[in-house]
Order: structure tokens, then sequence, then C-alpha cells
């Protein structure tokens, strides 16, 4: 009511509202959870006459808006996520490069793997562990960035004498762009993560679980889509992107969208430019 009495009396605001809500982290099956829906489309319909648009953050959000929470599909629209530009364009990549590998003692002709984030059980690194570890020979290297869950430690701690896998716990988030800069390829086996959008910002090649309506990162080709994840496909991948012609003309294609996941596009379509 705030918002909606706000924007009477200045007309000329212009009123736009996101959703980060969706099917798998705001689920409506159950009484209590429909209850819940019920209530904020109550407040999103009073938003509806003033609002120019609502923003779902990924296709699947937006799929949301329109289906739980009644938004019109001409109030809707994707506005995805991305990354602080200025933490990528107009740096040193190679010193980064160099910087990070030697402080973790990669060589620096290694091919070099990144993930992290949130390391909870649905994220799914494990199995990604378990895969890089047979690819030490092969100069294959594995960096992941956060802390794991108090159920995940264990399984952490597994492979933490593995020699090609790095461990860097908990690090800040801007750090996560030097690591990005740094490495060869993105690979996220689980839920999404907002490091997805982030890293395809990086000019990174990604390769993610398939999830219905969230495959935007894929633009011309710069991202695989694994409907099956486990160490078999992740293995055969690794395999086929392993400096190899497939995976430059995806590098290629990754360096080419890159932008898009600028911030500052993303905000000029925020705001209506």
């Amino acid at each position: 009511q705030y918002v909606v009495k706000y924007k009477m009396f200045h007309p000329d605001v212009k009123l736009f509202v996101d959703c980060h809500n969706d099917f798998y982290n705001k689920p409506v099956n159950t009484l209590i959870k429909k209850f819940d829906a019920w209530m904020i489309r109550r407040r999103a319909k009073t938003l509806i006459p003033y609002a120019i648009k609502f923003w779902g953050t990924l296709p699947w959000r937006v799929e949301y808006l329109q289906k739980v929470y009644k938004v019109p599909a001409e109030k809707t629209d994707l506005l995805i996520m991305g990354a602080d530009e200025n933490k990528i364009i107009n740096r040193e990549i190679a010193i980064i490069r160099r910087e990070i590998r030697s402080c973790y003692n990669i060589p620096e002709n290694s091919f070099v793997v990144i993930s992290g984030g949130k390391l909870d059980k649905r994220k799914q690194q494990n199995l990604l562990m378990e895969v890089i570890k047979q690819f030490a020979e092969e100069n294959v290297w594995l960096i992941i960035f956060g802390e794991p869950t108090k159920e995940m430690m264990p399984i952490f701690e597994g492979y933490m004498n593995c020699s090609n896998i790095v461990q860097t716990g908990w690090i800040p988030s801007e750090k996560a762009y030097d690591f990005f800069l740094a490495s060869d390829l993105a690979f996220f086996p689980g839920s999404h993560s907002v490091f997805w959008e982030q890293a395809v910002a990086c000019s990174l090649p990604i390769v993610v679980k398939h999830w219905k309506g969230i495959e935007h990162i894929n633009v011309n080709g710069n991202a695989i889509f694994l409907d099956e994840v486990n160490v078999d496909t992740i293995s055969q991948t690794i395999k086929e992107l392993h400096n190899t012609t497939k995976y430059r003309e995806m590098q290629a294609k990754a360096k080419s969208v890159a932008s898009q996941f600028f911030l500052r596009e993303i905000a000029k379509k925020g705001i209506g430019e």
C-alpha cells in the first residue's frame, strides 16, 4: 500500500517489480505454501495497474509470475541476473591467471575447471570432484570456492589431498571474478546459482545441469546442458572439452556473448531504456 500511495502522489515515477521466486525455491505443493502464494498474489494485484513491468530474473520466474501470481503476460518480462563489468573489462587477465595459478601451484598450461558458491547437497560438486581427480595425469585441475555445509563437509574433506583439486574455502564475492578469469571452463552440476551468469559474463564456456526454464545462459552455443548429471556424463563432457576444437569453438562463442550479461546492459533494460 505504501508503494501504491507513493506512486499515486508521484505519477512521473516509474514502477518496476522484480521476482526471485520460482517453482523450485517457492513451490506451491502444500496448503500453507498455496496460502502464502495467494497472499503475495493479492499484493501483486494491487501493483499491476501501476507497474510498468514485473521482471522475472529467470525464464521460469516469468512463468511463475504469470501462473502463480496471475500477472498478465504483457506485464511480465525477463531481466537476467548478471555481473559487474568493472570487475571484468580493462583488467590484466593474463596477470590474474598467472597469479591465481601460481598461488595454488597450478601449472600455467593446465586446463582449469571452476565451480563454487553455496556448497550444499543440491549443488553436487562432489560428483565433479570425483571426476576431476581422475584427470590429474591429463593436467586438468578443479578450483572450488565456497564453504561446504555441515552435511557436505566430510565429503569435501575426502578430496583435500587430491593433487589437482583446489578448495579455497570462503572468499569475498568480488574475488570470484578473479577465479573465473583465471579458469578455462565453468561447471555447475547442480541447482542454479547466480555464479552461472557471472561465469558467462567472464567469457567462460559453461556446463550446467539442465533445468527447464533456465536455458537463457545459452545464447549461441556457449553453454552445454546435461540432462543427466552423474560421474559418467561429467567425465565424458570433460573429455570432449579438454583442449579440443569443440572447446575452442565454445570459447569463441562465450567471448562474443559476455557483454550481454554485464550489469550496465541489464540496467538499461531494467529502467526501460
